[in-house]
């Protein structure tokens, strides 16, 4: 942007002028699977690592991109969740299993979990989404089987969960 300077920091990307109109990102958290999270069962879990911490009155976007290999049988869904509430939240879910491309939206309003259902080796899939924070607590990304299946379903070492405070 023409007479804007921005800094990328440890705390993301900021404007060093005073016009606070143009201040991007005051916080960044970013987590990684590093072990394999199966689930046999349709009750959605939270994924381990992926989940912040989030506080009163604040307002974050968040991305999280999972690698999934699920069960024939099983598939997968996928939730949003935590201790937090909110007085806004919006997601949207994206997967993409084969090339073909679905995607879910959640009404706006209060914060609840998210779900959309996959089927099969090789899914990407793409969870995007705001919240504002009434009541602190966490934020977290959940997976389980659609349908239940002795079959594992799996979000595999990699993918990863990254959010961004707004001011």
């Amino acid at each position: 942007m023409p007479g804007v300077d921005f800094q990328l920091g440890g705390s993301g990307i900021s404007q060093a002028t005073a016009d606070a109109r143009y201040t991007l990102v005051t916080s960044d958290v970013v987590a990684v699977v590093s072990t394999q999270f199966d689930k046999t069962n349709n009750t959605l879990a939270n994924i381990p690592g992926l989940s912040i911490t989030v506080g009163a009155g604040e307002t974050w976007v968040f991305r999280a991109d999972l690698y999934v290999n699920s069960s024939a049988i099983g598939g997968s869904k996928y939730g949003v969740g935590g201790t937090a509430t909110s007085t806004s939240f919006k997601a949207r879910v994206t997967i993409l299993t084969d090339g073909v491309s679905t995607s879910t939206n959640t009404s706006p309003g209060v914060f609840s979990a998210t779900e959309a259902q996959g089927f099969g080796a090789d899914t990407n899939v793409t969870i995007t989404g705001t919240i504002t924070v009434n009541a602190a607590g966490t934020l977290t990304i959940q997976f389980a089987q659609f349908v239940a299946d002795a079959g594992a379903s799996s979000v595999l070492i990699g993918s990863s969960f990254e959010a961004h405070k707004k001011t």
